[in-house]
């Protein structure tokens, strides 16, 4: 049997998330301060509301924050794969007619699909104004 965890953004990724509007209930959360230990509670909540307590930052899984970029801000993050099986990574925005929407596309190429879909949020997020 194999057991797949899901991947939560990297802490950088957490914290740009929160400064762009992520206004989502997740399961897990960073201390504002502690950028290794990722945390889970009994409950799920939008942890980036300061009602909280301490301040924390939301841990939304990678593809919850994918769907968010895609359904609230237009922006697909798009992956493939090259011929010696790295991938690489765009950011478009199909409402954007120049260039096919493409507003931004990866130099390098990464060794999984995790971490090209990381450099993939935290451009995208880094196109959006600030809330």
């Amino acid at each position: 049997m194999c057991i797949i965890k899901e991947a939560f953004v990297s802490y950088e990724t957490a914290k740009l998330a929160k400064e762009k509007g992520l206004d989502l209930v997740c399961r897990c959360w960073y201390k504002d301060f502690d950028e290794h230990d990722i945390y889970e509670p009994t409950l799920p909540g939008n942890y980036n509301n300061e009602w909280f307590g301490p301040p924390v930052i939301s841990a939304p899984t990678q593809s919850l924050l994918q769907k968010w970029l895609r359904e609230t801000h237009n922006l697909d993050i798009l992956l493939d794969i090259d011929i010696s099986t790295e991938y690489f990574v765009c950011v478009k925005n199909k409402t954007l007619p120049s260039k096919n929407g493409l507003l931004f596309e990866s130099k390098n190429t990464y060794k999984t699909y995790e971490e090209a879909l990381e450099r993939g949020l935290q451009e995208a997020l880094k196109l959006l104004e600030n809330k």
